[in-house]
């Protein structure tokens, strides 16, 4: 055997050391430090313990099973690192961004002084620029006018010229249109010439005695070359020139004489004379022939055109006079122009400066004003965004610890009942506190890690209860890394998501659907939100085992799971929800590896509001229709907030230079925080209003209080039957019956009393009809005693030794007497085991009832000071043992023991009792008659006092009509 538990021990080490080392891997990947790696690993290694031993403690008070797998130690190391990383991030960026809005604004507010300054030295040199400018606009105007006269005369004679031109033009065109017709001849004639060769001149010299038309043509060539042409001899020198033909060509048929073409006259009147006859006789001289005929032509068309040429001479002489007297205006234009011109960009550069100059000042003026408006509308928010800043840096520092007790509380806690998280909370903080891992508060709060105001408050407006326990367990079911399985016995949690998630196109199906692998492989294609409810006890539905631990594969860039025999395309935006209605469900711890059981449970706070709900709704509607749209309106507003925050950081992040040169951003910040002032205003009034209506709500809270404590009071019926299962829809239309049926009164106290009453009375009434016989009493006894205890009326300490014994509950007395004094009004002996240790047992009283009747007075001496000097002194079956009681015995401990009593003839019989079970129930059976016997002592001391005081009114009778 201790081989054995060494080995087992040596196991337990080596199992430790290898999860301290997975927790120490995953928290250096998380990027946390080297010295507080192992602190952080060996916190993993006490929570995953602790839990188990959480689980096991859970089991054994409440019955409720709750499996702690090794799946759910890794699954808490990758939850924190998830949840590090992601943290860091998300307060970084948003450090990061408030950090950049406040920089903007300190620029802006450093740059006011410079553009100031700028501005004032700019408005000398804007005053000397303008001086300038009109000055030179002056000149330039006078210039301007000058030049527009010399214009108007260069104008004027630019027509005169112009008319000259034309008619030079016309004489022209006239001379060459007189000419042109000739011109053709002309140059027919020159192109016979050319055809001419020494040839042609040979044979007409070789003509001894040629032929009247070729001696007729000569001569006319001889005419005109002024030659002597009397017979053939002197036409045959002619040709014998070695230029003849030259001078052919070459002939100035402009200087043919008048005598000549008289002489002409002849040769060309012969009607002979003609080319095509002359050409007959010879080549030579038909092309000679052509020439005469052209020269004659020609100088009698130059006699008509000369005359018009001389003309036009004259005329274009006084055209070149004119056009002299032009040229010379037109550089006198040309130069004052130039002038002009030189002083207009003198003053355009002028003008340009003094732009430039009004542009600087305009836009120092206009920087100046949307400075202003900027500093104006966020410079409050400077101070608000520092702060934040300075938070954000804060929880940067403390994140490591945040971030492990949201993942210990989101992976382990979500089974559990409200005060077993509560108690694990506290004992892993005091650890993180122990070993130096920063967190935030000891007040530790999963909502102000995991989540934030607004979305807090759009859970509520679709149906979240508003206790810490309920949020925790959304932030649980949401966050988690397992898809999570809620155990839902009232249906709040399905309520919630179906209103979370009817945007998202949620669908809904149950466990025993045959269609369900089916509309899973659709939601889970589509990236809808799939809630499967109304599972069962045992396992989790088939067919799904790799989508529940998440097996998501890469298959050729797809993300696919495997559901049922074949693989199905994964939407990132899916998401799954499972509900039971169980209230205590047993599943394996297979199921445990592959959900996250969060119990959703109705608490007492969020039924108490609930149950308000309805009590103002019938009593008060308007009051509670204010309040349902003030929370939406808080809700929407908030959110509106936070967007245009946001909207605002970004604009400023994404300005570029100077975003005081943009028009546009100053508008749409100046826009967006206008918007925000009256949000902002109207939060804080909706807020007041809240706190109005809410104090107003929290005059009818009474009959909601009474409410949760019956239905707390018959969900615990469960432990007496299992039949004994309860409805909270069943018990919500009680209560609303009690309601609509409860007595009415003048006043909302005596209505309030009067629902009470009727409530109670009528839920005792209902419940009792669906109860054995032998449990109805128990029940009235359970309300009645929850009744007294949320009054007060029973303390703790006394609910204990009822529960467990007198025994079990005396290490708590010394501090539940005060409790109880100041509780019920009743004082008594203060005993301790001390001053009970001198009394000695009584020799018909067993070892068992002695120890009991010492563990009742040490547990509550309020109550039950004196009863063991009561028993000591108390003989059974002795009539003289009702006059020896010791000082402070009370008259009930008398009563109870006297001869004859039941309680005196018990203890007697219970004495010859040796069997530990008898003891047992001797002691049971005297503690239920000794709580009689208090309760009669307390009665005879209520007599006493009203006894005393009915004297004291006798003797005083004026005094008493006084006062009343």
């Amino acid at each position: 055997q201790q081989a054995a538990a060494g080995v087992a021990t040596s196991a337990r080490t080596t199992q430790e050391d290898a999860a301290a080392a997975a927790a120490a891997a995953a928290a250096t990947g998380g990027g946390v430090g080297r010295p507080m790696v192992q602190r952080v690993a060996e916190l993993c290694v006490e929570v995953h313990k602790s839990a188990e031993a959480a689980a096991d403690r859970y089991y054994q008070e409440l019955r409720r099973r709750c499996y702690i797998t090794p799946k759910l130690y890794l699954d808490l190391l990758h939850q924190y690192t998830q949840l590090l990383n992601d943290a860091r991030t998300e307060l970084g960026d948003n450090r990061r961004r408030l950090l950049n809005g406040i920089s903007k604004l300190q620029e802006t507010n450093t740059a006011l002084d410079t553009m100031q300054a700028q501005l004032n030295s700019l408005q000398p040199l804007l005053l000397e620029k303008t001086a300038t400018t009109s000055a030179l606009l002056k000149q330039v105007r006078a210039e301007q006018d000058e030049a527009e006269k010399v214009a108007a005369v260069v104008g004027a004679e630019e027509i005169e010229v112009a008319a000259k031109a034309a008619e030079c033009a016309a004489l022209k065109a006239a001379a060459e249109a007189e000419l042109a017709a000739v011109l053709s001849a002309l140059e027919a004639a020159v192109a016979a010439l050319d055809s001419l060769n020494k040839a042609d001149i040979i044979e007409m010299k070789t003509f001894i005695k040629p032929s009247a038309l070729v001696q007729l043509t000569m001569e006319g060539v001889c005419i005109l070359l002024q030659e002597k042409a009397d017979d053939w001899d002197s036409a045959k020198r002619v040709l014998g020139d070695a230029n003849f033909i030259n001078r052919l060509i070459e002939y100035d048929k402009d200087r043919i004489s008048e005598r000549i073409r008289k002489e002409l006259k002849r040769v060309i009147s012969d009607p002979s004379f003609t080319p095509e006859q002359v050409g007959k006789q010879s080549k030579a001289a038909m092309s000679m022939c052509l020439w005469v005929r052209a020269m004659d032509t020609y100088a009698t068309v130059y006699r008509i055109v000369e005359p018009k040429r001389q003309a036009l001479a004259a005329a274009q002489a006084a055209l070149d006079a004119s056009n002299a007297i032009l040229a010379e205006k037109q550089a006198q234009l040309k130069a004052i122009r130039d002038k002009v011109a030189a002083l207009q960009q003198q003053l355009a550069d002028t003008q340009k400066e003094l732009a430039s100059l009004q542009f600087q000042a305009d836009l120092c003026s206009k920087r100046l004003g949307r400075a202003g408006k900027l500093t104006s509308l966020l410079g409050d928010e400077l101070v608000r965004w520092g702060e934040a800043a300075d938070e954000l840096a804060v929880k940067l520092q403390l994140i490591v610890g945040d971030a492990f007790m949201a993942a210990t509380v989101v992976n382990y806690l979500g089974a559990f009942t409200g005060p077993y998280r509560n108690t694990l909370t506290a004992q892993w903080y005091s650890r993180c506190q122990d070993l130096g891992v920063p967190t935030t508060t000891p007040d530790f709060s999963l909502s102000g890690i995991l989540s934030t105001p607004v979305e807090l408050l759009d859970w509520a407006c679709q149906g979240l209860p508003s206790d810490a326990v309920s949020v925790e367990s959304a932030l649980i079911a949401t966050r988690g890394y397992r898809w999570p399985l809620l155990v839902d016995p009232q249906d709040q949690a399905n309520r919630w998501i179906r209103t979370k998630e009817a945007k998202a196109g949620l669908v809904i199906i149950r466990d025993s659907d045959t269609a369900l692998l089916r509309q899973v492989e659709n939601a889970v294609r589509l990236g809808q939100p799939l809630l499967i409810e109304q599972l069962g006890e045992g396992s989790l539905p088939s067919g799904i085992e790799s989508l529940l631990l998440r097996q998501i594969d890469k298959q050729a860039g797809r993300s696919v799971v495997r559901l049922g025999d074949h693989d199905v395309d994964y939407d990132p935006n899916f998401r799954l929800y499972m509900t039971t209605r169980l209230a205590n469900p047993h599943y394996l711890p297979e199921a445990y590896i592959q959900v996250n059981l969060v119990n959703f449970t109705v608490t007492k706070e969020g039924l108490e509001d609930q149950l308000l709900a309805e009590l103002v709704r019938c009593e008060r509607p308007e009051l509670e229709e204010s309040r349902d749209s003030l929370v939406t309106s808080i809700s929407s507003d908030k959110r509106q907030l936070l967007d245009l925050e946001s909207k605002i950081l970004r604009l400023l992040k994404e300005s570029s230079g100077n975003m005081l040169d943009d028009e546009t951003l100053i508008a749409t910040l100046n826009s967006a925080k206008q918007t925000s002032g009256i949000i902002q205003s109207r939060v804080r009034e909706a807020e007041l209003t809240e706190t109005q209506i809410n104090q107003a709500r929290d005059e009818f809270r009474s009959p909601p209080i009474a409410a949760t404590r019956l239905w707390f009071v018959i969900s615990d019926l469960e432990a007496l039957d299992t039949m004994y299962q309860a409805s909270l829809a069943t018990f919500k239309s009680m209560y609303q019956h009690c309601i609509a049926a409860a007595p009415t009164a003048p006043t909302l106290e005596g209505r309030l009393q009067s629902l009470v009453l009727f409530m109670t009375s009528y839920v005792h009434r209902m419940v009792c009809r669906g109860l054995f016989d032998v449990h109805k009493q128990v029940f009235s006894f359970m309300v009645a005693a929850a009744a007294q205890r949320a009054a007060g009326q029973i303390s703790s300490a006394e609910w204990d030794c009822l529960l467990r014994g007198g025994q079990a509950a005396s290490a708590a007395g010394s501090s539940s007497s005060s409790r109880y004094s100041a509780a019920t009004g009743r004082s008594g002996a203060s005993s301790t085991a001390s001053d009970l240790s001198p009394l000695t047992k009584p020799a018909w009283c067993s070892p068992a009832v002695w120890a009991g009747f010492m563990g009742l007075e040490t547990a509550l001496p309020g109550a039950f000071g004196g009863l063991c000097s009561a028993v000591a002194a108390a003989a059974p079956a002795s009539s003289s043992s009702s006059s020896s009681s010791s000082e402070g015995v009370r008259d009930g401990w008398q009563q109870l023991l006297q001869p004859g009593s039941t309680v005196n003839d018990f203890v007697g019989g219970s004495s010859s009792s040796s069997s530990t079970v008898a003891d047992g129930a001797t002691t049971l059976c005297l503690l239920d008659r000794l709580i009689a016997a208090a309760g009669i002592g307390q009665q005879q001391q209520q007599q006493q006092q009203q006894q005393q005081q009915q004297q004291q009114r006798e003797q005083q009778p004026d005094t008493g009509q006084q006062q009343q």
